[in-house]
């Protein structure tokens, strides 16, 4: 049974149909209108000539469009209007699903037939677009899907893999209204604005009508930024009742140009009075030990007791200022032989691209994960300890590298030191070939002074003193993770005061178990004790027995008594 046609809709038999019945008009029809789209949808699929003069018609809207004035213009015009994208998303989703093979949307069948407008003379000749069969995804390869496509988001924007979850909650969030998420559109303008005077104003709004309230403490910090401007961030925390635990918000960050204990406090004052925060309502402030923030005489800190609230708690500075402290004391004996090491090879790879292509090729052929030489920051002290263990990961690559930038007569010396890491490593006899063409090629590089200067202290330290560098390195790997294990704990997001005085104890009586006897610490059974502890030399240990890791006790006991490397190593210790 044929379609019923309808009697108004002009059918493109021939091209002087529409020119005449258009006769006199500004713009008159062009079938070639109906080939074009409109926001990826064809023009034909709704759109129909009448046979009236200027007019077309839109099957979804069932609504008359004169185009005789501006012409294609007035049809593109009504297919971006709201109204028409309105009645798309109605007819793509209020229509039930149907079985694989079939359409539940009326629309659909118009795929069936030729194609409205079309030139007479391809009608014959056009196949019928009859839709695919709608294939069934199982729901395991949609899942598949929708982690590709997320990780694929991840890659593209270089996002951190630990936001990753948090993508996927969002994700679901938002897919709980599905009508919002389909008319949601928000550019980066528009995100900025609506970001600092929308949600951030609210929040604050929120966060100051709770503190005022509801007792509170204070983190600070002061920083410098990326464009090296001072910068004071205050930290807040406080026990909320609708969560049932603390949380801790964001509270100011404040540009300073002078940066004194007078003018951060003035720049606290006037925020806390700008909120109206009543003082009283602060219980401590958490900060550093520096003496701008809690010198006794003028700190921040004390300013702030005794001109605004007196019944402020001496919580003492941040712990784990202290702990990297302990760390600064630590290390200072050894007159920063280890951390002079690692800074040469982190600025020696850092201004030589080729070094590092040569670098990277040794570790390929004596199987060691190629990494270039991190960086040691001389204000964080443990960083010293994740750099020393990267260090001792590379100790084998690092000799072979520096082997060549030995005198001619040092290379005849210590050159059975890379024989050893070779047969250690198994290095196969072409590695060793290409390794003696790099050798050649470092040989004949031309260095300055600097860089000449650095690979001295370098090869000194790798071949020279390369007992003592190894047991540096396996004492610092070994005591430092004391300390480090410490600060991760207490650097956590959850607030842990409720064990801060057991695990000082518990650091206090390891770091003690180093070098003094076990039976002097067992005596000890309050923290009173533990201050007052005799640690004179009858209660410690024998150099040669303290605790120093495996790795240098090893190379203690596997060298002469006499050995005056190992004698001056014990008396640093």
């Amino acid at each position: 049974m044929a379609a019923k046609v309808n009697s108004r809709v002009v059918q493109r038999e021939a091209d002087c149909n529409t020119k005449v019945l258009d006769k006199g008009l500004k713009n008159i029809w062009k079938w070639e209108w109906l080939e074009k789209k409109v926001n990826d949808e064809p023009v034909r699929r709704f759109i129909r000539k009448l046979n009236a003069r200027g007019l077309a018609k839109c099957e979804l809207c069932n609504k008359e469009i004169n185009y005789g004035g501006r012409g294609w213009k007035s049809l593109e015009q009504h297919m971006s209007k709201k109204l028409h994208r309105d009645n798309l998303k109605i007819i793509g989703s209020n229509y039930s699903i149907t079985p694989a093979g079939k359409s539940g949307n009326p629309y659909d069948s118009l795929q069936k037939k030729v194609p409205y407008g079309i030139h007479p003379t391809f009608k014959h000749v056009v196949p019928l677009e009859e839709p695919a069969p709608l294939t069934v995804t199982p729901l395991n390869d949609r899942i598949v899907n929708a982690e590709a496509m997320i990780l694929g988001f991840t890659a593209e924007k270089s996002l951190s893999f630990s936001v990753v979850p948090r993508i996927i909650d969002l994700a679901k969030a938002l897919a709980s209204d599905q009508k919002a998420l389909d008319s949601l559109h928000i550019n980066r303008t528009t995100a900025s604005y609506k970001t600092q005077f929308g949600i951030g104003k609210t929040f604050a709004e929120q966060l100051n009508s709770t503190l005022k309230c509801t007792p509170f403490s204070f983190n600070m910090d002061e920083s410098t930024s990326s464009n090296f401007q001072k910068v004071l961030t205050i930290l807040v925390s406080y026990f909320c009742p609708l969560k049932n635990q603390v949380v801790v918000q964001h509270f100011a960050s404040v540009s300073c140009i002078k940066v004194n204990s007078e003018s951060l406090f003035n720049e606290v004052v006037e925020m806390m009075d700008k909120n109206q925060i009543p003082w009283k309502n602060l219980m401590s402030i958490l900060m550093d030990s520096c003496n701008v923030m809690r010198g006794s005489k003028s700190g921040l800190e004390t300013r702030i007791r005794n001109q605004k609230a007196p019944h402020l708690l001496d919580i003492d500075g941040d712990v784990c200022h202290h702990v990297h402290n302990a760390a600064k004391a630590f290390c200072k004996p050894f007159n920063w032989f280890l951390e002079k090491l690692l800074s040469d090879l982190f600025n020696d790879f850092k201004w030589s691209p080729d070094l590092r292509e040569h670098f990277q090729e040794i570790c390929f052929m004596l199987n060691v994960k190629y990494t270039m030489p991190q960086r040691y920051v001389s204000h964080r002290w443990l960083s010293v300890y994740d750099v020393a263990l990267d260090t001792l990961r590379l100790f084998d690559a690092l000799t072979v590298f520096y082997f060549p930038f030995l005198t001619e007569s040092e290379r005849v010396k210590h050159l059975s030191i890379v024989i050893e890491v070779y047969h250690r490593l198994g290095v196969s006899v072409e590695s060793r070939n290409r390794i003696m063409e790099i050798r050649k090629e470092l040989i004949n590089k031309k260095l300055t002074k600097d860089g000449k200067d650095r690979k001295d202290r370098i090869v000194h330290r790798l071949f020279t003193e390369r007992k003592l560098t190894k047991m540096m390195i396996g004492l610092y790997s070994s005591v430092l993770p004391l300390l480090k294990n410490f600060v991760l704990l207490f650097e956590m997001k959850e607030p842990l005061i409720h064990e801060l005085y057991e695990k000082q104890v518990e650091l206090f009586k390891e770091i003690l178990g180093c070098f003094v006897k076990p039976e002097v610490i067992r005596s000890a059974n309050s923290s009173l004790k533990l201050k007052k502890l005799d640690i004179s030399k009858g209660n410690l240990w024998r150099p040669e027995v303290m605790f120093m890791g495996a790795k240098a006790l090893r190379l203690v006991q596997g060298s002469p008594a006499k050995d005056h490397i190992v004698k001056s190593f014990l008396k640093q210790i």
